[in-house]
């Protein structure tokens, strides 16, 4: 089936693994956003999952995104892409001090652990509160800066995708088949 450009209308992060001191001076993994480029991102199901499964173990989403704007992409990378929507239940200030945000619809959003969200052009990484409306936040997460958001912004959960495998696909313009499995760990 051949891949339409129409079809990459997912806004994915594309990101590398740095190391970087902690608070403590400790040498600590974190990923830093490189490139944010346009994709196709599928979940495997049945006969499909099945079958890259027994070629890649842990195999779960398919990604599609064009040579050109990922033609450096490796197996040491990973996607950001987002999964659910809510919406912000109260504005937040730049001051870069909030670390407690209040959010609606925390129903589609909540998880267990740590997660990673994107309001506006900022990415906040979700470090309590998990299962209420009030979340405490690390902002600027990934090299994005803290900025003003309105009541009502969309707060979006982002999801990482750890790229297993890399497939060139030649067809009318040149496409690259990713095999990705949703990484265990979403922070580091």
């Amino acid at each position: 089936m051949p891949i339409q450009a129409g079809s990459l209308r997912h806004r994915v992060d594309l990101q590398s693994s740095t190391a970087a001191a902690n608070v403590y001076g400790e040498e600590v993994e974190t990923w830093v956003t490189d490139s944010v480029i346009f994709a196709s991102v599928a979940p495997l199901i049945g006969k499909e999952l099945t079958d890259a499964q027994s070629v890649v173990a842990n195999t779960s989403h398919k990604v599609f995104v064009r040579y050109k704007s990922a033609k450096n992409i490796s197996t040491q990378q990973r996607f950001l892409i987002p999964r659910q929507v809510g919406s912000l239940g109260a504005s937040i200030d730049d001051d870069g001090a909030t670390v407690s945000i209040t959010v609606s619809d925390a129903d589609d959003i909540s998880d267990l652990g740590d997660f990673i969200i994107r309001i506006d052009s900022e990415n906040m990484i979700v470090t309590a509160g998990q299962g209420t409306t009030t979340w405490t936040v690390t902002r600027g997460a990934f090299g994005t800066t803290g900025a003003t958001h309105a009541n009502g912004a969309t707060v979006t959960k982002l999801v990482a995708l750890e790229i297993k495998t890399i497939a060139n696909i030649k067809e009318k313009n040149e496409f690259l088949r990713l095999d990705c499995m949703e990484s265990t760990s979403q922070i580091g």
